[in-house]
C-alpha cells in the first residue's frame, strides 16, 4: 500500500525523491516476495533470505497489484505493469460465473467462501488496467464483478450500512 501512497506523493509534487523511493520499494518488494509464478510470498525469513510459500488470498494479491500499478503509473519503463498483468491473470482465471472472487483464488468459494471485499477491490483494479492497456477481458471481468457488488448491497433498515456488501470476511 506504501506504493500508492509515495508514487501519489511523486505525481503530485513531482519531487524526484518520492519517485526514487517509490522505484526502491517496489523493486526492494519484488526481490523479497516475488516467485518464478508471478505470485508473491509471504513472510519473509531474514535467517533464510527468503519469503514463505504464496498464501493465495485473493485480496492480499489485489493490494499487490494495486501498488505494482502505482508503481507503473511512474515509472512505465521498469515493468512493474507486466508483472501486475501476471497476477492478474493467474486471479482472473479463477472469477466465477457469477463475477465474484473466492477468498483465496487456489480454492473454490463453496469452502473458503466468496471472498466479498475482494470482488470489490478486484472490479476496480480490472477497470483500471484496462484504461491503461485496452485489454476487453479486464473490462469484461471488471464489470462482471461490479455488478455481482451492485446485486449484493446493502438495502436494509441500517442506514449507515446501506449500499454497503454485507459480508463475513
Amino acid at each position: 500500500m506504501g506504493l500508492s501512497g509515495l508514487s501519489a506523493l511523486y505525481i503530485e509534487t513531482g519531487d524526484t525523491y518520492y519517485l526514487d523511493t517509490t522505484i526502491r520499494l517496489a523493486d526492494l518488494l519484488i526481490r523479497a516476495f516475488e516467485k518464478e509464478n508471478g505470485l508473491w510470498g509471504v513472510f519473509f525469513y531474514g535467517e533464510t533470505k527468503k519469503s514463505g510459500p504464496v498464501n493465495y488470498w485473493t485480496k492480499a494479491f489485489g493490494y499487490i497489484t494495486d501498488g505494482l500499478i502505482e508503481a507503473h503509473r511512474v515509472a512505465p519503463e521498469k515493468g512493474y505493469l507486466e508483472k501486475a498483468i501476471r497476477i492478474t491473470e493467474q486471479v482472473i482465471a479463477t472469477q466465477a460465473s457469477d463475477g465474484s472472487f473466492s477468498v483465496r483464488f487456489d480454492r473454490s468459494p463453496e469452502f473458503v467462501g466468496v471472498g466479498d471485499k475482494a470482488t470489490a477491490l478486484w472490479a476496480c483494479l480490472l477497470i483500471r488496467l484496462y484504461k491503461i492497456n485496452g485489454e476487453k477481458k479486464y473490462y469484461t471481468s471488471g464489470m462482471k464483478a461490479l455488478e455481482w457488488c451492485m446485486e449484493h448491497q446493502y438495502f436494509g433498515q441500517d442506514t449507515v450500512a446501506r449500499g454497503g456488501i454485507v459480508g463475513r470476511s
